[in-house]
């Protein structure tokens, strides 16, 4: 199998995020919410190239730290969305990303998918860092669901509001220096352009410090569902909470699979069409084209279809990453959970305080029977 890594979320603040909904119907089945710069794209892919294992040069990978440090904690995340009328259900894998250097370590009980607070109608998924220096996002998100109590919201849209007060506040301040410095360099891009080391750096940064979030759920009495994504980057000022549109689907972070599957090709071999000079047709022409083959479906999804489809972009993720020769960065039990319109959050799959014993000790019976 092809690499499958994807190519670093690389999109200035600000300005409206690449979408890419399939298919062309009235009922989208996903919604690609990453940021995209091509510039530090293509010349972060030639910078400082790394060797793998059979000598052969490659670009940086989307997991990639800078050897200078010699602790991180990541999540390469497939996390998901899906938001209907019904309700919303989120889910994520559970394999968190150490490394030492260049070397990974990886943790397949991680958690990254919580209630807010306990018997509640809130949900949120994460990806990209895995903490903030001596704070856990459990902590963070326990604080938020105790200021609900304290002052209770009027709206879905006031949650959002606070959670980006409560979580950018404390973000802003532990990464205050790096933050200050990928906002000169994604300038300095807009203006003039990088240097292969400047790519790098922001590429880097971008990798260490980006991290993202999925609230969604409804707050009493409206039983709305809503859904709202936050995408806490260095480069940007001002992080604003994104709603996401009924009857779709939204995958982060390591979502190359799921949308090679849906569509049926990966969306770089377009870049890569266009700039060989092979096509003499315009790249919405090529889309066109291509896009006669994605897999397809024009009904809203039942609640329970829903989690079907969510669990199974999930799993095609964790499958593809294991097949590859990509960092096992996804991985681990799979969680799930809903939130309908008439009921509170709900675990449909959820992994217990003792699951990495259990298994430890599922193994060892087996070896003993052998």
């Amino acid at each position: 199998m092809a690499e499958l890594a994807d190519a670093p979320a690389l999109g200035a603040g600000g300005r409206e995020p690449v979408r890419v909904r399939v298919p062309p119907s009235p009922f989208a089945l996903f919604r690609d919410i990453s940021k995209t710069t091509s510039q530090v794209r293509e010349v972060a892919a030639q910078a400082v190239p790394r060797v793998r294992d059979d000598g052969r040069a490659k670009p940086l990978d989307a997991g990639d730290r800078s050897a200078g440090q010699s602790l991180t904690r990541s999540r390469m995340t497939i996390a998901a969305c899906y938001l209907s009328h019904e309700g919303v259900v989120l889910g994520a894998d559970s394999t968190a990303t150490y490394r030492f250097g260049n070397r990974p370590h990886y943790y397949d009980f991680n958690q990254k998918l919580f209630e807010v607070g306990r018997k509640t109608t809130l949900g949120i998924t994460t990806w990209g860092r895995g903490e903030l220096d001596g704070t856990s996002f459990r902590t963070l998100i326990a604080e938020l669901a105790d200021s609900l109590v304290a002052t209770p919201p009027a709206s879905m849209t006031e949650i959002a509001d606070r959670w980006v007060t409560l979580f950018g506040g404390r973000w802003g301040a532990a990464f205050a220096t790096q933050i200050a410095r990928g906002q000169a360099l994604e300038a300095k891009l807009q203006a003039q352009g990088l240097t292969q080391p400047e790519a790098q750096e922001l590429v880097n940064l971008i990798n260490s410090y980006f991290t993202g979030f999925c609230l969604g759920g409804y707050w009493p009495p409206d039983r709305t569902p809503q859904a709202f994504v936050f995408e806490f980057d260095p480069r940007v000022a001002q992080v604003a909470p994104q709603p996401l549109a009924y009857d779709t689907a939204s995958f982060f972070a390591m979502r190359t699979p799921i949308l090679r599957m849906i569509k049926g090709y990966d969306d770089r071999l377009v870049g890569d069409i266009m700039k060989s000079g092979k096509w003499t047709g315009t790249e919405q022409e090529l889309r066109a084209i291509m896009g006669k083959y994605q897999l397809t479906h024009d009904v809203r999804l039942p609640l329970r279809d829903a989690i079907d489809f969510v669990h199974a972009g999930i799993y095609t993720t964790i499958k593809a990453v294991k097949f590859s020769r990509v960092d096992q960065s996804c991985g681990g039990p799979i969680e799930i959970a809903v939130i309908s319109s008439d009921r509170r959050f709900r675990w449909v799959r959820h992994k217990q305080m003792d699951q990495a014993v259990m298994l430890q000790e599922g193994r060892h019976a087996k070896r003993s029977k052998a």
